[in-house]
């Protein structure tokens, strides 16, 4: 079987493209971006285990198409670091599969684009968008015109947000489709 405990991070290099089948059969298990923009094509018929982060304090505009991630454990599938900014825009049809998307105090998520996002997580503390029940979440704003869905399963999940907000974190939905569902004992 696969070693997941095998990490193989793909730093990217000034590309302004990725295909992430090719990376998923070069073995990586993330890819680190921190540059200002970059675009990640996918296969709807392919997931990939693999996860994406924003370096911490970069600004990154990130357009995804048909994306589909299965993250692992507590790690997300797309990681915003510290004090960093992603837009993230949405092109056709993309999922996030096990694991969200961590935004953490400090950083800033905006989400754009007409495409569709469906993120479904599984597991003990799960959150779609935001941070796990012990931690803080920074700021979550979607701007998108398709359609956002998430749906969380297990024992404390969160949709969109964290556990503890602080001063500056907010959540701002600005239109597109919006669909949470939280399954959880303590939602």
């Amino acid at each position: 079987g696969k070693d997941k405990s095998k990490k193989k991070m793909y730093v990217v290099n000034q590309e302004e493209e990725i295909i992430l089948m090719r990376l998923a059969l070069e073995q990586y298990t993330g890819i680190v971006v921190a540059q200002p923009e970059l675009t990640i094509i996918g296969n709807p018929d392919f997931d990939a285990d693999m996860m994406i982060r924003i370096k911490e304090d970069s600004k990154c505009r990130l357009t995804i198409r048909n994306v589909r991630l299965t993250g692992r454990d507590e790690i997300p599938c797309i990681e915003v670091g510290h004090n960093a900014e992603l837009t993230l825009v949405i092109e056709e049809t993309n999922g996030l599969d096990v694991t969200g998307i961590r935004v953490p105090q400090d950083s800033k998520l905006i989400l754009e684009g007409g495409g569709d996002l469906k993120i479904t997580t599984k597991g003990f503390d799960g959150y779609g968008i935001g941070n796990d029940p012990g931690s803080h979440f920074g700021t979550i704003i979607s701007k998108m015109s398709g359609g956002l869905f998430i749906s969380t399963e297990g024992n404390k999940c969160i949709g969109i947000g964290g556990g503890y907000a602080c001063d500056s974190s907010r959540i701002e939905i600005h239109g597109g489709k919006v669909e949470v569902n939280v399954a959880s004992v303590d939602g």
